[in-house]
C-alpha cells in the first residue's frame, strides 16, 4: 500500500486497525527480506516504488521483465566476487554457472545437407525453400503445413533434423 498507492504508514495503520509503529516494523522486516535474495536486490536497484507501479500498471511489459532479468544477473554476478573471496572458490567458475557462455549459433545449412527424406525434400524444394533459414523463416507450424505434399510426418522429420543440427525451432512447434 505504501509503494503501490503512496499511502503513509499512519494512513495504512488506520485502514488496517494497527499502530503506525507496527506498520513501520513490517516495512523494515519486508525490506530486510528483500535484501537477502538476488532477485529482490535487483528490484531494490530498480526501485521498489517503480517496480510496484510497473507490476500493477503493466503486468506483462516485456521490456521491464527483460530489464529486471538483467538486473538479477548483475546482482548475481556481483555476488560471485563476494562468495569467491569468502569461500576461496574461483570467481570465473561461479560466473560460468550464473551466466553460461552463449552457444554458438549454427551456420545456415542448405536443404541438401539436412538429409531429409525424398518426399520432405521435394515438397520444400518445390515451394522455394533452399536452406534451413528458409524453413525457420515461417511464423508457425500452420505455415509449414500449408506446403503442398508436406504432411505431419514430414513436419516431424524436419523439426527433428533441425533440432539435431542445433537450430531453435520452438516458434514452429506451437
Amino acid at each position: 500500500m505504501h509503494y503501490k498507492d503512496g499511502m503513509t504508514y499512519t494512513a495504512i495503520a488506520e485502514s488496517l486497525n494497527l499502530s503506525p509503529s507496527r506498520i513501520a516494523e513490517l516495512g523494515r522486516k519486508s525490506m530486510s527480506r528483500i535484501r537477502r535474495w538476488p532477485q529482490y536486490r535487483a528490484i531494490l536497484s530498480i526501485g521498489v516504488a517503480a517496480y510496484t507501479r510497473r507490476r500493477y500498471d503493466i503486468q506483462k511489459d516485456a521490456a521491464f521483465q527483460e530489464a529486471l532479468a538483467e538486473k538479477i544477473k548483475e546482482v548475481r554476478l556481483s555476488d560471485c566476487r563476494y562468495f569467491a573471496k569468502r569461500f576461496g572458490v574461483q570467481e570465473e567458475e561461479l560466473r560460468k554457472r550464473i551466466d553460461p557462455p552463449a552457444a554458438p549459433k549454427p551456420k545456415n545449412i542448405s536443404l541438401i545437407d539436412l538429409d531429409l527424406s525424398v518426399r520432405s525434400y521435394n515438397a520444400l524444394r518445390r515451394s522455394g525453400h533452399n536452406s534451413a533459414a528458409d524453413i525457420l523463416a515461417h511464423k508457425d507450424k500452420q505455415e509449414l503445413m500449408d506446403i503442398r505434399n508436406f504432411g505431419e510426418s514430414s513436419y516431424k522429420e524436419v523439426m527433428r533434423t533441425l533440432e539435431k543440427k542445433g537450430f531453435d525451432v520452438r516458434h514452429l512447434c506451437a
